[in-house]
Protein backbone atom coordinates (compact mmCIF):
# COMPACT_ATOMS: atom_id res chain seq x y z
CA UNK A 1 0.00 0.00 0.00
CA UNK A 2 2.81 2.19 0.89
CA UNK A 3 4.33 1.70 -2.58
CA UNK A 4 1.16 2.61 -4.59
CA UNK A 5 1.04 5.96 -2.02
CA UNK A 6 4.57 6.72 -3.12
CA UNK A 7 4.11 6.10 -7.10
CA UNK A 8 1.04 8.06 -6.94
CA UNK A 9 2.83 10.63 -5.02
CA UNK A 10 5.32 10.95 -7.87
CA UNK A 11 2.60 11.00 -10.57
CA UNK A 12 0.95 14.23 -8.66
CA UNK A 13 4.33 15.75 -8.15
CA UNK A 14 5.12 15.60 -11.97
CA UNK A 15 1.60 16.89 -12.87
CA UNK A 16 2.35 20.06 -10.34
CA UNK A 17 5.90 20.35 -11.76
CA UNK A 18 4.17 20.76 -15.50
CA UNK A 19 1.89 22.88 -14.61
CA UNK A 20 3.92 25.04 -12.21
CA UNK A 21 6.80 25.46 -15.15
CA UNK A 22 4.81 25.52 -17.92
CA UNK A 23 3.51 29.39 -19.32
CA UNK A 24 0.61 30.05 -20.84
CA UNK A 25 -0.13 32.98 -23.05
CA UNK A 26 -2.53 34.54 -25.24
CA UNK A 27 -1.54 34.65 -28.72
CA UNK A 28 -2.29 35.72 -31.94
CA UNK A 29 -3.32 32.25 -33.72
CA UNK A 30 -2.39 30.95 -37.42
CA UNK A 31 -4.45 30.06 -40.10
CA UNK A 32 -3.63 27.15 -41.55
CA UNK A 33 -5.84 28.73 -45.17
CA UNK A 34 -3.52 31.28 -45.03
CA UNK A 35 -1.62 33.00 -48.30
CA UNK A 36 1.37 31.61 -49.13
CA UNK A 37 1.50 34.10 -52.94
CA UNK A 38 0.31 36.98 -54.51
CA UNK A 39 -2.11 35.31 -56.34
CA UNK A 40 -3.80 33.60 -53.01
CA UNK A 41 -3.27 36.91 -51.16
CA UNK A 42 -5.76 38.68 -52.93
CA UNK A 43 -7.77 35.82 -53.62
CA UNK A 44 -7.78 35.20 -50.01
CA UNK A 45 -8.76 39.31 -49.40
CA UNK A 46 -10.70 39.23 -52.33
CA UNK A 47 -9.03 42.28 -53.75
CA UNK A 48 -8.58 42.93 -57.84
CA UNK A 49 -5.15 41.97 -58.94
CA UNK A 50 -5.35 45.26 -60.68
CA UNK A 51 -5.21 46.80 -57.04
CA UNK A 52 -1.59 46.05 -56.79
CA UNK A 53 -0.72 47.90 -60.01
CA UNK A 54 -2.09 51.59 -58.81
CA UNK A 55 -0.51 54.46 -58.16
CA UNK A 56 0.13 55.27 -54.33
CA UNK A 57 0.17 59.26 -53.12
CA UNK A 58 0.41 60.64 -49.99
CA UNK A 59 -3.17 61.91 -50.16
CA UNK A 60 -4.72 63.28 -46.73
CA UNK A 61 -6.55 60.65 -44.63
CA UNK A 62 -7.25 61.32 -41.47
CA UNK A 63 -7.74 57.60 -40.68
CA UNK A 64 -4.66 56.67 -42.32
CA UNK A 65 -4.26 53.94 -39.46
CA UNK A 66 -7.82 52.69 -38.88
CA UNK A 67 -8.60 49.71 -40.63
CA UNK A 68 -12.06 49.31 -39.11
CA UNK A 69 -10.94 45.89 -36.81
CA UNK A 70 -7.54 46.87 -36.45
CA UNK A 71 -5.67 50.87 -35.38
CA UNK A 72 -2.47 50.25 -36.08
CA UNK A 73 -0.37 53.12 -33.54
CA UNK A 74 2.96 52.22 -34.91
CA UNK A 75 5.03 51.84 -38.11
CA UNK A 76 2.10 53.61 -40.44
CA UNK A 77 1.40 56.75 -41.13
CA UNK A 78 2.13 57.31 -44.26
CA UNK A 79 1.21 56.15 -47.82
CA UNK A 80 4.57 56.98 -48.69
CA UNK A 81 7.23 56.90 -46.63
CA UNK A 82 11.31 57.60 -47.18
CA UNK A 83 13.52 55.48 -44.90
CA UNK A 84 17.05 53.92 -44.13
CA UNK A 85 16.11 51.03 -42.77
CA UNK A 86 15.48 47.14 -43.78
CA UNK A 87 12.70 46.91 -41.25
CA UNK A 88 9.65 48.38 -40.14
CA UNK A 89 7.90 47.20 -36.71
CA UNK A 90 3.78 47.38 -36.82
CA UNK A 91 1.86 47.45 -33.67
CA UNK A 92 -1.91 47.53 -33.51
CA UNK A 93 -4.51 47.00 -31.41
CA UNK A 94 -7.89 45.36 -32.91
CA UNK A 95 -10.76 43.23 -32.38
CA UNK A 96 -10.11 39.38 -31.35
CA UNK A 97 -10.75 37.01 -34.51
CA UNK A 98 -9.62 40.04 -37.13
CA UNK A 99 -7.40 38.60 -39.58
CA UNK A 100 -4.63 40.86 -40.73
CA UNK A 101 -2.48 40.05 -43.88
CA UNK A 102 0.44 41.83 -44.82
CA UNK A 103 2.14 41.25 -48.15
CA UNK A 104 5.38 43.18 -49.26
CA UNK A 105 6.06 43.34 -52.87
CA UNK A 106 8.06 45.10 -55.66
CA UNK A 107 7.48 45.68 -59.32
CA UNK A 108 9.72 45.28 -62.09
CA UNK A 109 9.11 45.21 -65.82
CA UNK A 110 5.37 44.84 -64.86
CA UNK A 111 5.91 41.75 -62.94
CA UNK A 112 4.48 41.72 -58.95
CA UNK A 113 7.39 39.83 -57.13
CA UNK A 114 6.32 39.62 -53.55
CA UNK A 115 9.35 39.22 -51.03
CA UNK A 116 6.89 38.86 -47.98
CA UNK A 117 3.51 37.52 -46.60
CA UNK A 118 1.94 37.57 -43.09
CA UNK A 119 -1.03 36.55 -42.06
CA UNK A 120 -2.32 36.83 -38.33
CA UNK A 121 -5.37 36.41 -36.44
CA UNK A 122 -5.64 38.64 -33.68
CA UNK A 123 -5.88 36.84 -30.59
CA UNK A 124 -8.05 37.47 -27.32
CA UNK A 125 -5.47 40.01 -25.95
CA UNK A 126 -6.66 42.24 -29.00
CA UNK A 127 -2.12 43.12 -29.78
CA UNK A 128 -1.03 42.82 -33.40
CA UNK A 129 2.91 43.05 -33.53
CA UNK A 130 4.56 42.31 -36.63
CA UNK A 131 7.92 42.92 -38.24
CA UNK A 132 7.67 44.06 -42.09
CA UNK A 133 11.16 43.61 -44.12
CA UNK A 134 11.92 45.51 -46.94
CA UNK A 135 14.25 43.38 -49.30
CA UNK A 136 14.98 45.90 -52.57
CA UNK A 137 16.24 49.49 -52.47
CA UNK A 138 13.56 51.50 -54.53
CA UNK A 139 9.56 51.43 -54.08
CA UNK A 140 8.53 48.52 -51.68
CA UNK A 141 5.07 47.82 -52.10
CA UNK A 142 3.17 47.20 -48.12
CA UNK A 143 -0.30 45.78 -48.78
CA UNK A 144 -1.94 45.66 -45.66
CA UNK A 145 -5.43 43.90 -45.55
CA UNK A 146 -8.59 43.45 -42.91
CA UNK A 147 -10.76 40.71 -42.68
CA UNK A 148 -13.37 40.41 -40.45
CA UNK A 149 -16.72 38.27 -40.95
CA UNK A 150 -16.53 38.72 -44.79
CA UNK A 151 -16.12 42.12 -44.55
CA UNK A 152 -12.29 43.22 -46.05
CA UNK A 153 -10.52 46.77 -45.45
CA UNK A 154 -7.03 47.19 -47.65
CA UNK A 155 -4.70 49.78 -48.68
CA UNK A 156 -1.41 49.98 -49.94
CA UNK A 157 1.43 52.09 -49.14
CA UNK A 158 5.09 52.73 -50.37
CA UNK A 159 8.16 52.35 -48.05
CA UNK A 160 10.72 53.57 -50.23
CA UNK A 161 14.12 52.33 -49.21
CA UNK A 162 17.37 53.99 -49.74
CA UNK A 163 20.64 53.44 -50.03
CA UNK A 164 23.04 52.86 -47.28
CA UNK A 165 25.76 54.89 -49.40
CA UNK A 166 23.13 57.68 -49.62
CA UNK A 167 22.83 58.09 -45.93
CA UNK A 168 26.90 57.81 -45.97
CA UNK A 169 27.21 60.51 -48.11
CA UNK A 170 24.63 62.83 -46.17
CA UNK A 171 26.40 61.67 -42.80
CA UNK A 172 29.24 63.64 -44.38
CA UNK A 173 27.96 66.44 -46.38
CA UNK A 174 29.04 69.70 -45.57
CA UNK A 175 26.59 72.68 -45.79
CA UNK A 176 27.82 76.24 -45.77
CA UNK A 177 25.08 78.63 -45.15
CA UNK A 178 27.00 81.86 -45.09
CA UNK A 179 30.06 82.80 -46.79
Amino acid sequence: MKRKIKSFNKVIGLIICLLVFSSVGVYASPNNNQPVDAESFVDYFNIDESYLYEEVSNSSSNNINNYRYITFNRGINRYITPTFSSQRYLVGEGTPNTEVGIMVYTIESGTVNENQIIFQKIGASGLFNQTVYFDAIGDNYVLIAVKKDGDVVYRNHIVNRKAEETKNRLEVLNITLFD
